[in-house]
């Protein structure tokens, strides 16, 4: 099989060049990290970014990262990053932050705020907020909110680690079809402002409505947090109590007939006649 990818790798496959990279790395991993190994891969990884395989070009910046070259591997990220594409300039952002490169990822994720892309806004003010900009994070995520819940609810979360749980709480309330991740948010707040039963209620609804139950659990102590571990929700928010399924009641016998006539085992009729006669 690595004759034949090695082969069609030669012959200019972008694909084949991109799983012969694959199977050298994972090659190289398993003889306690190979640097001949991965030098060869790289160089297969390379040729097949360049030749335009998507999964090559996303796998090249973890490689090089992985082998030290970090600004290698933020080149080629700022080389992504003139995209059009949404999605990608998305991982372009968050693999730059990872990098450090925090002013490239602010401007990548500047321009996708601008084009109304969902999320962007959250991972942008993450990113100033990172960097020390807390009042233009949290302008930004106002500007956003109308239109981007993941933004209201950061913002949200936001306010109440500054204290400002009150008008936290009131733009969480004020969803109209609250989500599990705007519930966890209000409960969070909640929390925050030292109301732990409202916020234990209402994290109960968020699981109740599909959210994780591992939030819930990490809330609660001593017993009922295995409790809920292995039993759950029952439907009106409490934890489920140990249950055990009832026993089979036993079938009343006579004497007059113990087993079933043969015809009764498929549902036919049947007289039942005493075994013993008149």
């Amino acid at each position: 099989m690595d004759d034949l990818l090695r082969h069609a790798a030669e012959e200019g496959h972008a694909w084949a060049m991109q799983r012969l990279a694959g199977l050298l790395i994972e090659d190289g991993i398993e003889l306690d990290d190979d640097p001949e190994l991965f030098e060869e891969g790289e160089s297969w990884l390379r040729r097949a970014a360049d030749a335009g395989d998507k999964h090559a070009n996303l796998l090249l910046p973890n490689l090089l990262e992985r082998l030290g070259k970090t600004e290698d591997a933020a080149d080629i990220l700022q080389q992504r990053a003139t995209t059009d594409d949404q999605e990608v300039l998305l991982d372009v952002a968050d693999q730059l932050m990872h990098l450090g490169h925090h002013d490239e990822a602010n401007e990548v994720l500047r321009r996708l705020t601008a084009a109304g892309k969902p999320q962007a806004p959250v991972r942008l003010a993450h990113v100033l907020r990172q960097a020390g900009q807390l009042e233009q994070a949290e302008v930004l995520l106002r500007q956003t909110a109308a239109e981007d819940l993941h933004a209201l609810v950061e913002l949200a979360r936001m306010l109440a680690k500054t204290g400002r749980t009150a008008e936290a709480e009131q733009l969480m309330r004020g969803v109209v079809q609250p989500t599990t991740e705007v519930l966890s948010a209000l409960a969070d707040v909640l929390e925050k402002d030292g109301r732990a039963k409202e916020a234990d209620r209402v994290l109960r609804d968020a699981c109740l409505a599909g959210a994780d139950l591992i939030e819930l659990e990490f809330s609660l102590q001593g017993t009922e947090a295995e409790q809920l571990r292995r039993y759950g929700l029952e439907p009106d928010g409490r934890t489920a109590a140990p249950w055990r399924a009832p026993e089979p009641t036993p079938k009343a016998r006579t004497a007059v007939n113990e087993n079933l006539p043969f015809a009764e085992w498929f549902g036919l009729p049947y007289p039942r006649y005493s075994e013993r006669g008149p």
